[in-house]
C-alpha cells in the first residue's frame, strides 16, 4: 500500500488486503480536513472586506481644507475608497496634492449636494502596489497620474465657503 502525497491517504495496491482500521483512519483525516477548510472559510466570511482608514468632519467655514493620505499603506489595498457627504448645497473643487489644474479630480457639491446623502465615492486603484501609476475614478471619470502612489499627500477641497463636509476613507482588501 502506499499514500497519498498531500494528506497521507492509503492508496491500496490490487494484491493489498483493505483493513477497517485504515479504512477508517482515512476517513477521519478526511473528515479532521473538511473541517478546518469550512473553518477558514467561516473565519474569513465574518471580516469585511473593507477598513474604516480615517474620517474627517469640516464644522468651520473655511476655503479649503486637506484630507491627508501620505499615511495610506497602499500596499495594503487593493481598492482606497473616499466617501464625501455635504450637509449644506455647497460646492468646490477636488485636487490631488494641489489646486493646479494638472491635479484637478472634479467638483464636489452641486447636483451631488443633497444633504446626509454621499456623493459618488471617489476611488483609487492601487492593487497592493505602491509603485503603481495612480489611477482613480469619480463621478464616472477615470483619471491617471503618471505618478506613483507613493506620491500621493492629500486631497484638496477648495471653494468659497466650506462647512458641514464629512470624510471618510476606506481601504478595500
Amino acid at each position: 500500500m502506499t499514500k497519498t502525497t498531500n494528506y497521507g491517504l492509503p492508496q491500496w495496491e490490487g494484491s493489498d488486503r483493505v483493513l477497517r482500521t485504515d479504512f477508517n483512519e482515512a476517513m477521519a483525516d478526511i473528515d479532521a480536513a473538511l473541517q478546518a477548510n469550512a473553518d477558514s472559510v467561516t473565519v474569513l466570511a465574518g471580516r469585511s472586506r473593507f477598513t474604516k482608514l480615517k474620517e474627517m468632519n469640516i464644522t468651520n467655514y473655511v476655503t479649503s481644507a486637506e484630507l491627508g493620505l501620505s499615511d495610506v499603506d497602499w500596499d495594503q489595498w487593493d481598492k482606497v475608497h473616499v466617501d464625501i457627504m455635504t450637509a449644506k448645497a455647497q460646492q468646490g473643487n477636488i485636487g490631488l496634492n494641489s489646486d493646479t489644474e494638472e491635479n484637478y479630480i472634479g467638483k464636489f457639491g452641486g447636483e451631488y449636494a443633497e444633504p446626509g446623502i454621499y456623493h459618488p465615492r471617489l476611488t483609487f486603484y492601487p492593487h497592493f502596489q505602491t509603485s503603481r501609476f495612480i489611477t482613480l475614478t469619480y463621478i464616472g471619470t477615470t483619471k491617471l497620474w503618471l505618478a506613483p502612489y507613493s506620491s500621493v499627500n492629500k486631497l484638496l477641497f477648495t471653494s468659497n465657503s466650506i462647512n458641514g463636509i464629512s470624510l471618510v476613507v476606506w481601504g478595500e482588501r
